[in-house]
């Protein structure tokens, strides 16, 4: 239920991002609701799961679900497009917690020979969120409005967070405990956000500046120079 919860939240936006910028505008902004979230959920996932082997999964998995679904509420009621990206940054810090430990569980709780059958039913809960996700999204959104998308992760995020609550059983990771790589944590965010950054700004924000783009781009202009003494465009 977390995993379904965290994978319809990236896709119920979808369909629903032309009526956003149409109600909030910023249009040169709504990469952003999708940026933002990525941004946060990776960087998140690492660092929750090194946490996790340390103090346990479960309080990590019930604070990831409690932001997720608090932050729901805040993106429901964004008045302007900064609002709901901020917004959906925090719901990525959410997403991350669980997605990170939510594999990890299946270590956890059950012997070797039940691990595959259990990583598949995890893994297809993506595969249901990635065609539940947009047309639940669009139909919200068609019929009530693209706030409503962020309504819907409220009822399977409170079942998830009951169940976790009630029948996970709270442990703590044995043996050794090592310190915190705070080092490499630092490191990890600062090679992941100019990533993620680039392949999300290349081309549209910035240009892209590598042999092959230029290349491109004097073969362009070559043959624009050529169009242009022979008459031909």
């Amino acid at each position: 239920m977390s995993l379904f919860v965290a994978a319809t939240n990236q896709t119920t936006v979808t369909t629903a991002l032309p009526r956003i910028v149409g109600d909030l505008g910023g249009l040169n902004l709504f990469s952003w609701v999708f940026t933002a979230f990525m941004l946060t959920s990776t960087i998140t996932m690492p660092l929750a799961g090194r946490l996790s082997d340390i103090f346990g999964r479960k309080p990590f998995l019930l604070a990831g679900i409690t932001i997720l679904l608090l932050s729901s509420l805040g993106a429901s009621s964004s008045g302007s497009i900064e609002q709901l990206i901020i917004w959906r940054g925090i719901q990525g810090f959410g997403s991350g917690m669980m997605m990170g430990n939510a594999f990890a569980i299946i270590g956890d709780m059950f012997p070797p020979a039940e691990r595959g059958k259990y990583q598949g039913l995890f893994s297809a809960s993506f595969g249901i969120a990635s065609v539940t996700g947009p047309l639940v999204g669009g139909l919200l959104t068609d019929a009530i409005s693209w706030r409503a998308i962020f309504y819907m992760n409220l009822p399977p995020g409170i079942i998830a967070f009951t169940l976790l609550y009630r029948f996970y059983p709270m442990k703590a990771a044995s043996g050794l405990r090592r310190p915190v790589d705070y080092t490499g944590a630092a490191l990890l965010v600062a090679t992941t956000v100019p990533l993620l950054l680039a392949l999300v700004w290349g081309g549209h924000e910035y240009a892209r500046t590598g042999p092959s783009q230029r290349r491109a781009g004097e073969r362009r202009g070559t043959c624009g120079t050529a169009g242009a003494q022979t008459g031909v465009p």
